[in-house]
């Protein structure tokens, strides 16, 4: 469980995701350009945040946040950023319900928003020391993810999607042979994308970045 928990540290590469996701915005009112400005305000306090791991930054943040949420030029990118500080601050149940009050067609997610309910369920039974639900919510996640995969019918690797089904896979299995066979079978595949499985091989295998975590974010 200890392992778990080091795993699911608010860690640089989510908020570099994030930060790389709301980087062109420049934003309490439905001027457009005020929501801008509230949502590269909250982009200001994550950046101090990851510097400082004061967690007062990240509330400030969701409040700026919640400002652009009322414009809809801004509303998508709001919506995965509230998500993801709603993880870094560890409010899970409130993250799941907010996940499950969006709309269907809220956010553009497609399989994102399933991910993230069940991720944020998965995150708050573990909160409670409770790995067997900790544990069927991750599946259920990466079930989620790989249905989503499977269903694009598509020749072109949907890569984003790949990396959230190995993170999740990672945390629930954690045996890299698991992950080694499946990757061994992906690179077979899919030879073409050879960099982004040595990519995936690096983080998950070798585990040469320890703070992987889903994205969370709007899907592309």
């Amino acid at each position: 469980m200890k392992l778990l928990k080091n795993r699911l540290k608010p860690q640089l590469l989510v908020l570099s995701l994030l930060l790389l996701l709301i980087n062109s915005c420049s934003g309490q009112s439905t001027n457009p350009d005020d929501c801008k400005k509230h949502l590269h305000n909250a982009s200001i306090l994550v950046r101090s945040y990851s510097a400082t791991m004061d967690t007062l930054k990240l509330k400030q943040a969701l409040d700026e946040s919640d400002q652009s949420l009322l414009c809809p030029e801004t509303r998508d990118k709001a919506i995965s950023f509230k998500i993801t500080i709603l993880q870094l601050l560890k409010h899970y149940k409130t993250g799941y319900e907010y996940v499950a009050s969006l709309k269907k067609t809220e956010g553009n997610y497609k399989y994102k928003k399933a991910m993230s309910y069940d991720y944020f369920r998965a995150l708050d039974y573990g909160s409670r020391s409770d790995t067997v639900n900790e544990h069927i919510y991750f599946r259920k996640a990466a079930d989620t993810i790989q249905r989503f995969i499977n269903n694009e019918n598509s020749s072109v690797v949907d890569k984003e999607a790949y990396y959230d089904l190995f993170v999740t896979m990672k945390i629930f299995l954690g045996e890299k042979l698991l992950l080694r066979n499946k990757l061994d079978t992906l690179k077979r595949n899919y030879p073409n994308d050879a960099e982004f499985w040595a990519v995936l091989e690096d983080t998950f295998i070798f585990e040469n970045q320890h703070s992987a975590s889903p994205t969370f974010r709007k899907y592309n």
